[in-house]
């Protein structure tokens, strides 16, 4: 990713450990993309359940981490 994210290119990020944000790092860069380009992405999330994924990009955009339980988000704010 030298030269920065190119249409068409595929981007695999897998061989760090545990815990140190690779999937917060690829949330931001969809979240990013979907912001502020129209292209058309894709995202596999191999270990977090749909919900959890769609509840971390409504989180940046509302700037609240709305998947904790005692965030208090009401679903017409995820909507």
């Amino acid at each position: 990713m030298t030269y920065g994210i190119r249409t068409g290119e595929c981007v695999l990020r897998s061989l760090h450990n545990e815990k140190v944000g690779k999937t917060s790092i690829m949330h931001a860069i969809e979240y990013h993309l979907l912001k502020e380009t129209k292209d058309a992405i894709a995202a596999i999330y191999l270990e977090e359940p749909k919900r959890r994924h769609l509840e971390s990009i409504a989180g940046l955009e509302l700037r609240r981490p709305v998947h904790l339980p005692d965030c208090a988000v009401s679903d017409a704010e995820l909507s």
